[in-house]
């Protein structure tokens, strides 16, 4: 939870730092630019990554409803899970979620590796999340289904809970499908 304020914190007091400083050195002497640029850097990224980040904890738990795990906040999500259904038939209804239910762009299909990635649409908030399923063929004549969900842009402070969100839609379609 605390990863969430500090990653706010040190990326936007950095760039405001940095952008202060170059501005400040033409007016400034160096020491004063510096002084000048950390003093109000730190303000700025105390101010904003408490906006930030408390939006994005507020939107976890909402995402999360009521049974909710420690990692909520994390903005990579995983889900493991088993299913009964063999692996070609695990497989389609996935891929049948994302296009269909979940309205995603499948931008990669491996048939014989078992693994879709989509992705949705860019928004304001999250700039979207790229959603990744891997159905692997399990001893038992079932398979077994991993779900990652991430922000599409790496570098993301905070996806208020889209991540969580996705995951859990395509963990809850599978399992709904009553054999999950």
């Amino acid at each position: 939870m605390i990863k969430i304020y500090l990653r706010a914190f040190f990326v936007t007091a950095g760039l405001f730092f940095l952008w202060l400083l170059f501005q400040n050195l033409t007016n400034m002497g160096l020491r004063l630019a510096v002084v000048d640029a950390l003093v109000k850097g730190a303000l700025f990224g105390i101010a904003l990554s408490a906006i930030i980040g408390t939006l994005h904890l507020v939107k976890a738990r909402q995402a999360a409803g009521p049974d909710s795990g420690p990692d909520i906040y994390a903005l990579k999500q995983v889900r493991e899970l088993g299913s009964a259904l063999p692996k070609d038939r695990a497989f389609e209804l996935m891929r049948h979620y994302l296009e269909q239910v979940a309205g995603l762009t499948v931008t990669s299909v491996d048939t014989d590796g078992g693994r879709l990635e989509s992705r949705s649409s860019l928004n304001f908030m999250t700039f979207g999340n790229k959603l990744s399923v891997t159905v692997r063929g399990a001893g038992n004549g079932g398979s077994e289904v991993t779900i990652v969900a991430r922000p599409l842009i790496m570098t993301a402070l905070a996806d208020f809970g889209e991540s969580l969100r996705a995951a859990d839609g395509a963990a809850a379609f599978l399992r709904a499908s009553g054999q999950g």
